[in-house]
């Protein structure tokens, strides 16, 4: 079994059956949806959140199909789950792969962060090599705008290549001794300069049971490790500069900032749906998207904090997220859309605790 099987396979059995296969590879490759970021924060997926993102697609769907010919996996329209021979072949995998402990999909791969800062400490080092060549024509390893944008900004704000070019051998040299020999043995091997060529996955997953996915996982995590470092100490003043400054305040969808924007001039539930010729199930989505990445949230208008604390409590004895469990156990007068708030505010307190 490779690397992107065993990533569904785990996913699945995360869910507990209670996804479709399609939300589940939705989550893997970062569609912004309600539905995707709800189930995020209700399973503790954060991790896996947009893992998939900048991975091929026709090898997901190929991997898929295959999971489904083997009898590893029963598919329904609605829901997806493991068969006997799934969980078990899932067991026997967790002896080869596991999810690399710093790796924050969630956090780095959902907002595109963490391709940003490789694309541009891969160019700013190849532009480097070159220049101080004084070779200013050259295929560049990049073409992201984004990155090569950083980049010309940082070399015409240094301007004095050679004293550029020791700065940020320093800053990468005092950065990669800071983590495992492998680890930064795999981001060193991926650079590219004048006079060689940075290694592809699929020339370095031989140390990595041959599985370029996994290959890609593990130096993901490796750029997630290193914005971290970057962020916290003012070591590196210029890599700080490929880190971008701002990220979006809540990283909302779309949709769901239209509906933010109402609710803080007063509109109502009922109000934002007639307003946008919505269902209110579907406003009801968005104020669940806005409790999660807004730690200054309101509950108040919907849920007072007896009921928070009542259906916390009983998700907790009941060790269970489905609804219609939680909300049959209760006497409470409690609707669906509570409970869904009250287990969503549960788990973004739990993920802004661990980071």
């Amino acid at each position: 079994m490779d690397f992107l099987q065993f990533l569904i396979l785990q996913l699945l059995h995360k869910c507990r059956g209670e996804r479709s296969l399609n939300g589940i590879i939705h989550l893997l490759r970062g569609k912004r949806s309600a539905q995707t970021i709800q189930d995020i924060m209700l399973f503790d997926l954060q991790p896996y959140a947009a893992m998939l993102k900048h991975w091929k697609q026709y090898d997901v769907n190929s991997n898929v199909t295959e999971l489904k010919v083997k009898g590893l996996i029963r598919n329904t329209e609605k829901v997806a789950c493991l068969t006997g021979v799934g969980l078990k072949k899932l067991k026997d995998a967790t002896v080869l792969y596991e999810i690399p402990l710093q790796f924050n999909g969630l956090k780095y791969e959902w907002d595109n962060t963490a391709e940003h800062v490789w694309q541009s400490i891969a160019l700013l080092v190849q532009s480097i090599s070159y220049l101080k060549l004084n070779q200013s024509q050259f295929i560049p390893i990049s073409y992201h705008h984004s990155a090569q944008a950083t980049v010309r900004n940082i070399v015409l704000k240094h301007g004095n290549v050679s004293r550029m070019g020791e700065q940020v051998y320093n800053e990468l040299t005092n950065m990669l001794q800071t983590l495992p020999d492998e680890k930064a043995a795999l981001f060193v091997k991926r650079l590219t300069s004048s006079d060689s060529v940075g290694k592809t996955y699929d020339q370095l997953a031989s140390h990595f049971h041959n599985d370029a996915l996994y290959t890609f996982i593990l130096f993901r995590e490796v750029i997630h490790i290193v914005i971290r470092h970057i962020k916290q100490t003012s070591k590196y003043p210029i890599l700080s500069q490929v880190v971008p400054e701002k990220r979006m305040p809540l990283n909302l969808t779309y949709t769901a900032e239209i509906t933010r924007k109402l609710l803080m001039n007063g509109y109502t539930r009922d109000e934002i749906a007639n307003r946008r010729t919505l269902k209110k199930s579907t406003i009801e989505d968005h104020i669940i998207e806005i409790a999660i990445h807004d730690e200054n949230f309101n509950y108040q208008p919907y849920i007072t904090t007896e009921q928070l604390l009542l259906i916390e409590k009983t998700a907790k004895k009941l060790q269970t997220n489905k609804l219609k469990i939680i909300k049959d156990h209760l006497n409470e007068n409690v609707s669906y859309f509570q409970i869904r708030l009250a287990l969503s505010r549960k788990r973004r307190d739990l993920h802004a605790n661990d980071t």
